[in-house]
């Protein structure tokens, strides 16, 4: 008899989580570390563009770089596409206006997490819970942000660990 397994994801890790995975013992860092050990032994994957690269690059801590390297050897990354998707682009500048710039700044400083999360799997881990409630708003203009769910390691009561460690299976509750 055989066991069915559970699916692997990809998922969008912001360098946030990149830059707060390091060795010291506060939450933070520990939640960080804890989601990025679990994505591996789990069996997911990481997606990544050329922008989520160099900002891992300008950020990633020591822990976050060796985690990386393992997962390009162990071939568990997933390069996608790092080209604007234009109605998403559009949407922000409808959604905000000329009246709320700082709020559209905050969302295009992520657009890309969001653009590599429609070309993978909707799976997006970050600790910027600013950009996360920006575009929740957004959501309720450009329906298809509602395809994406966003969790942050950070926050206890999300779970995201025991979530990713049981398969990251949709979960409505985290959809933006």
């Amino acid at each position: 008899m055989s066991k069915k397994s559970t699916p692997k994801f990809g998922f969008v890790i912001d360098a946030s989580i990149a830059k707060s995975a390091g060795l010291s013992a506060d939450i933070r860092s520990e939640s960080c570390r804890l989601l990025l050990e679990t994505i591996t032994v789990a069996g997911h994957r990481i997606v990544l563009n050329e922008l989520i690269v160099a900002e891992w690059d300008r950020h990633k801590s020591g822990f976050a770089n060796l985690w990386l390297i393992s997962m390009i050897s162990k071939r568990k990354v997933s390069n996608v596409e790092s080209s604007e998707l234009a109605a998403f682009r559009e949407a922000i500048s409808e959604h905000f206006g000329s009246d709320r710039i700082p709020e559209s700044l905050a969302v295009l400083k992520d657009a890309h997490l969001v653009e590599a999360a429609f070309r993978s799997n909707k799976r997006v881990v970050s600790l910027d819970d600013t950009a996360r409630q920006h575009l929740l708003s957004m959501s309720r203009s450009f329906h298809a942000l509602h395809e994406i769910m966003w969790a942050n390691p950070a926050k206890p009561a999300e779970k995201v660990v025991p979530w990713i460690a049981a398969g990251a299976k949709f979960a409505k509750s985290r959809l933006l």
